[in-house]
This record gives structure tokens, sequence and C-alpha cells, in this order.
């Protein structure tokens, strides 16, 4: 978290405290602002600035007082989540909501508040108690985790010197809440996730949450709980329970139980001499194949997914030998034939599998990238080997051995339109993008002639060139443009580039591109000039050193085929973008991972401010790679079809959210 932003919060946050928790005398009601309505809008305030931030849990020192101002030391912790304010004692959690309405409820930078705007401001609050029924005494209850910073705290009831120092958690563990059984609460985002720890000699039936002051406590379909509030909702997804043993995790299927506001779990039998874990926060899981090597290769998340629904929201592709491959409603319920087939296949929310067939022909088909609309429509894109299969589907045959493939499937998973992309080599495609409308295919080729005009680039140079194509998306009956990208040395060679992944910019045909290559920078064949890194295997100091290796690249292009900007990705050694996701709250922004085995020589990977800024954990060994994410800006607008805007990466001062890192 960016420095500036934390102390700001942190000192808007003290002055919420005497209002929440002194809402426990005054739960349920609706008050007018009084001579505490400071303290209500500024609660308000410091709600709005804090919104952003994720969950913590702050020790109490003192700063905790009742409606009467007396220290409340049954409190041990405080927490902000998702609106509500959490306050934890050994035997009970309360969640304390707050709904402040009115001219004193919006925070204005800057501004403030009138007499009469606090006379029209109102409060309404309502607390709930999780209370841990026949809790032990003697539970010893701390935090875990120490997060960067403290919190000061200088009100009334603090006294002149302020309480100071006081300091956040990102766990807090209640040990021994019950004989040999612990509560641990994590912090997830703005949220929180329990976990209850039964090891050897403990009693899960001991473990009984009692629901105190709540509009109604009910099971959910999908096996959760939800508790009503007039101001909020608590929700808990069903659990997710196993025992660790030497062949690894052994699921035991405990689930909810409710006695009247009493929540329990029903626990069948299971080996009482190994540590229960109940509810970490899996939702579900699955393998999909059979008896032969089956590999997942792309998912894509429906759009508009409504999980109280049985319509289906995920979707993966892969390839598969056959065998015992599950096959579900399926539209080819038989292997084609050759090495592998491609496969498509649904999930509905808890895992429930509502299609899954098989997608080829006579030989090796194989899928690798899968996108989705919101109806339930989805496109695939892999190689293929084969000749045209299936009712008539394909709107073209295979021109070479190995050639890219697209297809769409109705929301039922059967095709209804396909076409192979490719020459007289071979033709991959890894990646697809809809935005919408537009429908776009990258991938990479060794074939000549596919380019179309006016384009980014048209001649096919290399071993392998990256290739980016787009089709309409419904019929698939022709090619709207293609463009190579890379190897622009202008002779063949053996230079290599591949497109990795797609993003859509929003919803006008614009495509983020991500991949890597070993072409050097002829010609502006891979980065605009004056981007982030226009060398390839920049040593640092902007010259290439050494054998040329990999470098990762992410690009812009345009809705016609043409190029906004780009940037090389990378150092000496090899560096691969390998994903690349617009940014939903910058459209000028894009985020990339990867991986790489590069020294940080100039802050080429990882900024100087980054979380982690040493390869392999500070050792600098290139001998495995490290993770990455970066995220890219481009600044200006694009002047021909080549670019004249910039890839540049942003300081850190303009991503607060964002850390720069090594993913080690």
């Amino acid at each position: 978290m960016n420095g500036l932003f934390r102390f700001s919060a942190r000192i808007v946050a003290a002055a919420c405290t005497l209002l929440l928790i002194g809402s426990s005398a005054l739960r349920g009601q609706t008050a007018p602002a009084s001579s505490d309505s400071r303290t209500a809008s500024t609660a308000a305030s410091a709600q709005a600035m804090v919104g952003s931030s994720g969950l913590e849990f702050l020790e109490n020192k003192g700063q905790v007082v009742d409606d009467q101002g007396r220290k409340v030391e049954s409190v041990r912790f405080t927490a902000h989540s998702n609106g509500a304010k959490l306050f934890f004692m050994p035997d009970r959690i309360a969640h304390v909501f707050i709904e402040a309405s009115g001219p004193g409820a919006k925070y204005e930078p800057g501004k403030g508040i009138s007499s009469k705007e606090l006379d029209q401001t109102r409060i309404r609050y309502q607390r709930v108690d999780m209370e841990l029924v026949g809790a032990s005494q003697n539970v010893n209850l701390r935090g875990e985790g120490v997060l960067p910073g403290v919190t000061n705290f200088f009100t009334a009831a603090a006294g002149p010197d302020g309480i100071t120092g006081v300091r956040s958690f990102s766990t807090i563990v209640y040990e021994n809440v019950y004989p040999n059984i612990d509560l641990v609460l994590k912090a997830r985002g703005k949220g929180m996730k329990a976990e209850f720890i039964v090891r050897p000699g403990g009693d899960p039936s001991q473990i009984r949450l009692r629901v105190s002051n709540a509009d109604g406590v009910e099971l959910t379909s999908e096996g959760g709980y939800r508790i009503r509030t007039a101001l909020g909702v608590i929700t808990e997804d069903a659990p997710y329970s196993f025992i660790r043993t030497a062949n690894g995790e052994q699921e035991v299927a405990v689930r909810f139980r409710l006695d009247g506001d009493v929540i329990a779990f029903d626990v069948p039998t299971y080996d009482r001499s190994q540590t229960l874990v109940i509810d970490p926060g899996r939702d579900w899981s699955t393998f999909h194949g059979g008896d032969d090597d089956d590999v997942g290769t792309g998912i894509a998340v429906q759009r508009s997914f409504n999980p109280a629904s049985t319509t289906s929201y995920i979707y993966i592709c892969g390839y598969t030998a056959g065998g015992t491959f599950p096959i579900v409603s399926a539209s080819q319920g038989t292997f084609g034939g050759g090495a592998y087939d491609a496969f498509v296949a649904a999930y509905q929310y808890g895992g429930t599998r509502a299609y899954s067939t098989y997608f080829g022909g006579s030989n090796d088909d194989r899928a690798w990238g899968i996108t989705a609309d919101g109806s339930g429509q989805v496109w695939v894109v892999g190689q293929s080997r084969s000749a045209a299969w299936g009712s008539g589907f394909f709107t073209n045959g295979n021109a070479g051995d190995v050639d890219a493939f697209v297809a769409r499937f109705d929301a039922g998973g059967t095709p209804q339109a396909a076409r192979f992309v490719g020459g007289t080599n071979d033709d991959y495609f890894l990646a697809v993008a809809y935005d919408g409308t537009n429908l776009t295919c990258g991938g990479y080729t060794a074939s000549p002639g596919l380019a179309t005009a006016g384009v980014f680039q048209t001649t096919y140079n290399g071993l392998y060139c990256g290739m980016i194509a787009r089709l309409p998306a419904t019929t698939l009956n022709a090619i709207t443009w293609l463009t190579y990208y890379g190897n622009n040395t202008g002779t063949l060679n053996g230079q290599e580039t591949y497109v990795t992944s797609l993003s859509p910019r929003g919803t006008g045909g614009e495509v983020w591109v991500g991949g890597y290559t070993n072409s050097p920078n002829t010609a502006n064949a891979i980065a605009t000039t004056g981007s982030f890194n226009t060398v390839v295997n920049n040593n640092g100091s902007g010259t290439t050193t050494g054998a040329v290796n990999f470098d990762g690249f992410v690009a812009l292009m345009t809705s016609s085929g043409g190029r906004t900007a780009a940037t090389y990705y990378g150092a000496v050694l090899n560096d691969r973008v390998l994903g690349v996701a617009a940014d939903p709250l910058d459209a000028t922004a894009v985020i990339a991972v990867g991986r790489t085995n590069s020294i940080n020589a100039g802050n080429l990977i990882a900024s100087a401010t980054g979380f982690n800024t040493v390869l392999n954990n500070g050792t600098n060994s290139t001998a495995f790679d490290d993770g990455f994410v970066t995220r890219l800006t481009v600044s200006g607008q694009p002047s021909a079809e080549t670019g004249g805007a910039t890839g540049v990466r942003p300081p850190m001062t303009t991503s607060p959210a964002l850390r720069w890192t090594i993913i080690t």
C-alpha cells in the first residue's frame, strides 16, 4: 500500500471508533444528527477514503470506547469489512453496520460541513453478534502477520498524548477457542475468511455460532449461509474441509447446519488422529479428464454471472487423448482420431458440468485459447492437422500440414461456425479475444502470403512470425484483416516471434497484444520509437548484449490492424510475456505477466520501488525463472498505422495500488 495513502486514511479512521462502538447501545435505531454528528460525518468520510484499501486487523490499545467514553477492554481487535465495523472479543465477533445519509454523509476533500447540513444528516446502524457458544475462558486471542506502518489515535478519550503505535495484522487467531480447536481469521481483500483448525482430541460438534440481533439467518441453496440485516448482509460460502494425509489432502464432506439462531457443522466420520481443517475458502474443484492424457489450456468466464442461477459460467478448453474422457451433452461424442482431439466444456456454479465435448477430426487437433460472451457463446482457437470435420460448420478447408483454427459454439456447446487460418506451412492460434463485436485471434505462423493490405506488417520473415487476425465473430467466413508481427529484417532468418495473449481495449476494436520474440527492432518491427524499451536483450544501458535471447513484448493494435504503440519487456537473458489484461479502471493501461531469468539491469524488469527487485529471491541466480507482473500505459494518439504514440511504464506514484514486482 502506498505510504501516503495509508497515513491519511489512518488519521480519519480514528475519528469513527467512538461512534461505531457506541452504536452497540443504540442498535437498530435511526438517530438524527446531534452534537455527535461531526463524528458521524467524519466516519462517513473515513469510510469513503479507506473503502479501496484491504481489510486489516487493528489491535485495541485503548482507542475503543463505549457510548459513555469508557474503554472496552474486551475488544481485542477491530477491522473494516465491506461497509461494516468488526469488533473481535474472546467469545464473539460483533458486526456493526452503519449508514449515513444526507449532506454530512458525502466526503468532499477541502469542503466543510455547515450546522444546517449536520442537522439534515441521519445515521442508521445495526449491530449483529456471532457468539462462540461455550467458548473457552482461556482462549488466547492474538494477531499474526504484522503489517507495515502503525496507527496513532488523537481523540478526547485518548488523552493529551493520544494512543500511538497501534499495529495492524493480516491474521488473528483464537487459539484453543474450544479444546484443541483454533479459529483463524484471515484478511481476503476487503473481506475476511474464517477457518476452524480441529487438532487431534478436538470435537468439531462443539463449534456453535449463535447469531443475535439479525433480521434473519438462512442456509443458501449452494450450501452456505446468509445473515440478513436492514443495512447489510453477511454471507459465507459452502465449507470445504479436509484432513492432510501422507497422500495429500483428503476431503471431508462437512456441511453447515442451522439450529434456530445457531450455526453448527455436520461432520461425517473421519480419521480423528489427523487435523481437520474446516472451510479454508475453496468453493469447489474437480478433475476434468479420463484415463489418458488430458490437458486444460484455456479458461473463460461469462460476463453476466449469476451464482443463484443454473447458467453455465466457466468454460474451459484443451486437448485429450480420449480414453474415458468425460462426455456430457456432447455435440461430438466420440474421439476423432490422431494423437489428440481438442475439447470444450462448460461448468455451472458449484462444479456441475453442463457439457463436455470432443472437437476434432481424424488427425491431431488441440485447443489453446477460449473466450465467452454474456449469452454463453464461446470461441475456441487452436491448431489442427485434420481436414474439415463435422456437419458443415467449417467455412473452408485446411491449407497445409498444421493450420490454425477458430470455432464458435452456442450456449449448449454445439459448433455453429469454424474456419481454418493458414498457408502451406505450419500455423497456430494461441489466443482469442472478443469485445462484444470484434473477434481477434493471435498466434504464430511459418506461412508467407497471409497478411491483408493496409495492416501494420504485410511481409513474412523469420522462422516463425507472430500473426494477429480479425474475423467476423458470427459467421467466421472471412479474414477481415491479418497482420504479421516481428522479424522485419527483409530476409528469411532464424528469428522467432510468438503472440501468446490478447485483451480488448474497450469495445471499439482495439486490442492489447502480448508475446515474446528474439527479433531485433529493425524498422521498429517490435517497439515504437520512445517506448519504455526499444532494444532486444537490453543490458540496461540501451544496447544489446550477448546472444539474442527472447524478450517479451506488449503492443496496442488498432481496429484496422495497424499499431499504435509497442515496447519490448525484458533484459539480457530470456523473458516472455504470457498474459495481458486491459486495466478496467484506466483505458490507457494494460497489465502484463510472464516469466524471466534476466537480472534486473537498469530496472528493466522491476521498478526501483518494486515489491521485489532482485531475481530469484535476492540471489540473482539465472538458473531458474521468476514470474513478473507489470503495468504499462500508452500516451498520445496514433498518427499513422505504425503509430505515433509511445508505450511507456508510468512512475510508481501514478499507480499507488500496484506493486511493480518480480514474483518468486
